[in-house]
């Protein structure tokens, strides 16, 4: 079994990682842009999902001393990679 990585975030990093999951929900919301595997795709589900995911990134960026690399790709494109080489999962 694997075992739990502890991780806290720094002000800096919570507050990077918010505004990345903010700004995809604008985006998203702003085009209509539907949700992958029919998850929500506006509201506060929706919101929720994409700081998830963007506290994920953060996190695994950091542990790993990647954050360089963070956030670079604005549009969600089928076949890309979160980190370089790398695609984070966060569930």
């Amino acid at each position: 079994m694997p075992i739990p990585i502890e991780f806290v975030f720094t002000e800096e990093e919570r507050q990077q990682a918010m505004d990345e999951g903010l700004r995809r929900q604008r985006v998203n919301e702003a085009r209509g842009l539907r949700g992958r595997n029919g998850g929500a795709w506006k509201g506060s589900k929706a919101l929720d999902i994409h700081l998830l995911g963007a506290a994920g990134e953060m996190a695994v960026a950091s542990y790993l001393g990647m954050k360089e690399h963070l956030f670079k790709e604005t549009e969600a494109r089928r076949g890309s990679d979160d980190l370089p080489g790398m695609d984070v999962k966060t569930r």
